[in-house]
């Protein structure tokens, strides 16, 4: 995905959210770059749940796996933020 910055506006502060793995199992991972050329910020995002064939846990694993869950929920939830740009002297 790619978001064009407006014209006047800067990030403030950005950072990615950080990435998860759970052994071979889980793997989360954001990507997050600025081209200040275009003033473009590009975010890649991937995630895969289930490696080795690992699909079917007892119920007793219940609270380890939602808590593998929150966690990329969380991170789903990460905000970059702008601000208005300093007017340029003239």
């Amino acid at each position: 995905m790619s978001i064009q910055v407006p014209d006047g506006y800067e990030l403030d502060h950005a950072d990615a959210p950080g990435s998860l793995t759970a052994g071979a199992v889980c793997a989360y991972d954001v990507k997050i770059n600025f081209n200040k050329e275009s003033r473009t910020i590009g975010y890649k995002r991937s995630f895969f749940f289930g490696g080795n064939s690992s699909i079917l846990y007892p119920a007793t694993s219940y609270a380890q796996i939602k808590q593998v869950f929150d966690v990329v929920h969380e991170r789903d939830n990460h905000t970059i933020t702008l601000k208005q740009s300093a007017p340029s002297a003239q």
